[in-house]
């Protein structure tokens, strides 16, 4: 369920472009903002931020966890708040993890 909630807000918030396409292993990552209910090992703090955009932030997180081979992320936070220069920045910090049914 928070899966497709999730899937629904990207789809929404346009995670497509040339600075926010995902690559098909990127898409395949499942998104959790809550422990999932499969058995999973922990690879790691995923974490990023962008100037402005919730979707290049969410690329850059999972390209870090692609690359510790991850099959989902765990988001422990999102905020967006504004620089010294008031430029607006997106945050978001997760987990990586691999299920291990």
């Amino acid at each position: 369920m928070t899966r497709t909630v999730l899937l629904v807000q990207l789809l929404i918030c346009g995670c497509a472009g040339s600075s926010g396409e995902l690559t098909a292993t990127q898409a395949a990552i499942d998104i959790y903002t809550e422990k999932p209910e499969c058995a999973y090992e922990r690879l790691g703090s995923v974490d990023s931020s962008a100037p402005a955009s919730r979707r290049i932030a969410l690329k850059r997180v999972l390209g870090r966890a692609e690359s510790r081979g991850a099959t989902g992320i765990i988001i422990s936070d999102e905020s967006s708040g504004r620089d010294v220069a008031q430029n607006h920045n997106y945050s978001i910090h997760a987990i990586a993890i691999r299920c291990v049914e």
